[in-house]
Order: structure tokens, then sequence, then C-alpha cells
């Protein structure tokens, strides 16, 4: 919100500094001069609206790319956690239960909680737990049979691609653009 509210205003100032520009030249200046130089401002000011279009044009397609990147992870993060789930399957039941149901845990908690809590640059305590006890039930469990020990090398993967796409969805809600600098990949209190 802080950021809209800068945006506005800086457009509001520009606009009226814009505006009072052009009364004090109209008051200065008389119109005859003005004519005289209208042959080379017209050009002018058509190569600034062709890079001020041009411009606009890139940042919109920039724009455009962060959020399929964004999407993009949030469905790799999402078919993680559904590899996840499945391959538990193939543990044994106590040890199947418990994944299974962190794997629940953590999707609950993503979606009830940490959506929102994205919006104000903090993370959910619950789903942090919930990923902190899969790993640790995958990295303590050690596979007996041979099904199991071709499962665990796909379930420990499946894991890691979860916590890799959730760290980087994360960072990736953190990413403002700052007032002063450009692209600002962690606001002052991350750093």
């Amino acid at each position: 919100m802080e950021l809209f509210l800068f945006g506005v205003l800086v457009s509001v100032v520009t606009i009226a500094l814009a505006v009072g520009g052009l009364f004090l030249a109209r008051k200065i200046t008389h119109a005859d001069t003005l004519k005289e130089h209208n042959q080379v401002a017209d050009p002018m000011l058509q190569v600034i609206g062709t890079l001020y279009a041009v411009l606009l044009g890139l940042l919109v397609v920039q724009s455009m790319e962060t959020f399929q990147k964004a999407r993009l992870n949030v469905e790799s993060e999402a078919v993680a956690l559904a590899d996840t789930f499945r391959l538990s399957t193939a543990l044994p039941p106590k040890l199947r239960d418990s994944l299974q149901q962190s794997c629940l845990d953590y999707a609950k908690a993503v979606v009830d909680e940490e959506w929102e809590d994205m919006q104000r640059e903090e993370t959910c305590d619950r789903a942090w737990e919930s990923i902190d006890k899969m790993w640790w039930d995958i990295i303590s469990y050690e596979p007996t049979s041979v099904r199991e020990q071709y499962v665990y090398p796909e379930l420990l993967a499946a894991a890691k691609s979860l916590n890799d796409h959730r760290r980087s969805r994360l960072v990736t809600s953190r990413t403002w653009v700052s007032r002063y600098s450009g692209w600002c990949l962690l606001p002052e209190p991350y750093r």
C-alpha cells in the first residue's frame, strides 16, 4: 500500500509540475516564438513518445514474465507435494500415514494461512513445521525392502523439490520495486 501511495504522489506531483511549467512557458513566451520552434520540437517529442511507449511495453512484458515464472513455481511446488504424498504409499503404514498427514497439513497451512502471510512478507510457522516433519520422517527412515529402496531416492528428490520451490516462492513474494534503485530482491527487514 505504501508503494501505491508513493506512486500516486509521484504521478500527481509530476503532472502538477508539467501543467505549471506549461502555463509559465505560455505566459513568458510569445506565440510567434513558439511557432518558430515547432519544426524542431515536433520530431523530438515524437522520439520521446516512441521511447516512452517502448519502455512501457518492456515493463509490461517483464511483469508478465515474472508472473508466469511465479505461477510455474507454485505449480511445481504442488506437483512435488503430490509426488511426496503418492510415493509415501510404498512405505510402511506408520511412516506412510505420518508423511501423508504432514503433506495434508502443509497444503492446508499454505492455502489457509501462508498466502495471506506472504502479502505481509511473512511465512507460516505451521507450514514450516509440516515440511520439517516431512524431512525428518524421510531422512530418518532406512528402507528395508527392495521396493522401498527404489522408492526412497525418488521420495528424497520429491521432498527436495518441494523445499526448493517453497523457498523460491517465498523469495519471489518478497521481490518488490525499490523506489530508489530499481529491482530489489529483499526489503530491508530481510537483509
